[in-house]
């Protein structure tokens, strides 16, 4: 479940959270804060969060769509809580978090979601990943998931509005993608 920057005070996180435990009728899992906010300070929408951690309301804190030094504010402002999830976008095209944020994720323990996975179809084209799926009996959509699979700590969150969507997704998993064919996707984007 996710904050709107435009709910970042106390108690607009607060209410928002109990809207949504109330319709779920548990807790949340996990809580991210959408954007960074502006006009907000983030302290008084971390202190919120981690206060729904601290009666139950909320079982972690996420982030999304910040960067290294956002999260790092962010994570300054919390006693008794951590961030542990960060969720921003990322794919073979679109790899602006491979070289730092990805690397802070893991050494921190953090999970990385990364959404629009596939570039909304568009990796489907891509003649080396293609051609490299043809290897493993697999479609390009399932070497791009495979392939982001392959880093830790990426979790890719595709689409998933057909049946058709959700069998291709499944595809991507119970295989792995040889280092070198790893490599030469990497150098290829």
């Amino acid at each position: 479940t996710k904050v709107s920057p435009t709910h970042a005070h106390r108690d607009d996180v607060l209410k928002a959270a109990l809207a949504s435990s109330e319709r779920l009728g548990t807790y949340i899992d996990l809580y991210l804060l959408h954007w960074p906010a502006s006009g907000v300070p983030v302290c008084e929408t971390m202190r919120a969060m981690e206060e729904l951690v601290k009666t139950g309301k909320v079982k972690h804190i996420g982030l999304s769509n910040f960067d290294v030094e956002g999260i790092e504010e962010a994570r300054d402002c919390l006693r008794s809580a951590d961030i542990a999830a960060i969720q921003n976008r990322f794919s073979l095209m679109q790899r602006k978090d491979y070289s730092e944020m990805i690397p802070y994720a893991q050494k921190e323990g953090m999970m990385y979601m990364a959404y629009t996975p596939i570039d909304k179809g568009a990796i489907s084209e891509h003649e080396l990943v293609k051609k490299i799926g043809m290897k493993y009996g697999k479609t390009a959509i399932q070497v791009a998931l495979n392939w982001l699979i392959c880093i830790e700590p990426v979790v890719p969150i595709p689409k998933a509005s057909r049946l058709e969507h959700v069998e291709e997704n499944v595809g991507a998993v119970g295989w792995r993608l040889s280092q070198e064919d790893f490599r030469e996707i990497l150098n290829a984007f």
